[in-house]
């Protein structure tokens, strides 16, 4: 049976990172999202976001951390954003492709995929998979939250280019693969 020999706030903002140091016999470090409170709140949403009348499908290119050691460090990827204590995956998703795309959702819109954790060996985040097929464009070309730091460059690529595109997010790629392989792409 593995125990939490230490635990260690290595992020504070929006959300505090906590590292805990397990003790078995590999002695890793797992790693969880807390709010101001300490609660774990490692519950995210993703989802692909298509507009079929215009034969789109809509991305979001922006920094990330754990590229900063690369000449670029933006990837182009899906929609994704942390769930709120005690709100709704869906509601959590149709928020994000607001603040993100800046394209306004209903729920009839949003499907479910399913859940997935991120990486289990590491972190304790599960994520929520959606898929939205509206006839709304985004209202502009940048998306974001300036109180979350987000500076959003909205990408669209064509569902003919989709069924090629090859992203360096897995869980863009999973919902690319999943798109192209279970859901029409006739337009």
């Amino acid at each position: 049976m593995d125990n939490v020999t230490s635990k260690s706030i290595i992020f504070s903002g929006y959300l505090n990172i906590v590292e805990y140091l397990v003790n078995n016999r590999f002695k890793r470090n797992l790693y969880a999202k807390t709010d101001i409170n300490g609660d774990v709140c490692d519950y995210v949403v993703t989802g692909l976001v298509v507009n079929k009348k215009a034969g789109l499908a809509f991305f979001v290119k922006q920094s990330r951390p754990a590229l900063y050691h690369l000449n670029d460090n933006t990837i182009i990827e899906a929609v994704a954003g942390n769930v709120d204590k005690g709100e709704d995956t869906t509601d959590a998703f149709i928020r994000e492709v607001e603040e993100e795309l800046n394209i306004t959702l209903i729920k009839s819109e949003v499907s479910y995929i399913g859940d997935k954790y991120s990486s289990p060996g590491r972190m304790a985040e599960v994520c929520s998979f959606f898929i939205a097929h509206t006839e709304n464009m985004p209202s502009s070309n940048r998306g974001g939250l300036a109180e979350e730091n987000e500076d959003i460059e909205i990408i669209t690529i064509g569902l003919d280019e989709l069924r090629s595109f090859q992203s360096q997010d897995l869980k863009t790629q999973y919902l690319i693969e999943f798109y192209n392989r279970y859901v029409t792409t006739e337009y």
